[in-house]
Order: C-alpha cells, then structure tokens, then sequence
C-alpha cells in the first residue's frame, strides 16, 4: 500500500459512516420539523376531541395514528396523552370530526377507539 492512501476497505467504511451520520441527522431534523401537528387554529372557539385508543403506548404508536388524523381535512392539531391513551384532535372552526371517521382513522393505524368525546361543542 501506498503511504498516505487508504486501503478501498477502510474508505468504504468511512464513507458508510459519513452517510450512516447524514441520515441519522437527517431523519433527527425530519422528525422534529415534521408536518404532524398542523398550525394551531387562531380562535379557541372550536371543540376538542378526544380519542381514547387501545394500545397507545409510546410516540411512535401516537406518530401512526398522528399522521393519518392530520390528512383528514380539517385537522389543524393534535395532541398526544399517553398516561390517557388519548390523542386530542383540534379543527377548523365549523368543521365536525364523526366519530366513524374518527374510527376508521385510528383502526387504518392498526389500533382500535375505545372512547370519543367531544369538549367545548356549543350547545
């Protein structure tokens, strides 16, 4: 081997860390900046929902059923409790969230709602 080159081994290496790196920085900055609770709605006047789902046990189980809840239109934010095991849901002003595509919802994550209530509806 010539002094001061590597051998193709150990580069191949090192360039499997640099990439192994990038991606591990990549995907740290893609969770934190990710799309999965929407902007907060400008006025409080909009009901909370809140979806009790059986199994919901860590982020990762929550980011499932996050990211499927924030297509839904209307969706402006949500919340995780895993001590409740409830996922709180924020509309738009006006816009109703029903309890079946509530449940169809959590049930595409592969989890099933065990409760659905509503907070703050007008009377």
């Amino acid at each position: 081997m010539i002094a001061g080159h590597m051998g193709k081994g150990r580069e191949a290496m090192l360039v499997m860390r640099r990439l192994t790196l990038a991606f591990a920085l990549f995907a740290g900055l893609a969770l934190t900046f990710a799309p999965t609770t929407g902007p907060r709605a400008a006025d409080g006047g909009a009901p909370t929902y809140h979806l009790r789902v059986d199994g919901l046990a860590c982020p990762f189980c929550a980011y499932g059923i996050e990211k499927r809840l924030i297509a839904v239109v209307g969706v402006v934010r949500t919340e995780i409790d895993l001590s409740a095991k409830e996922m709180l849901v924020h509309l738009e002003r006006g816009v109703v969230l029903e309890e079946a595509v509530a449940r169809r919802v959590v049930t595409s994550a592969g989890f099933t709602l065990e409760g659905f209530r509503v907070e703050g509806a007008a009377e």
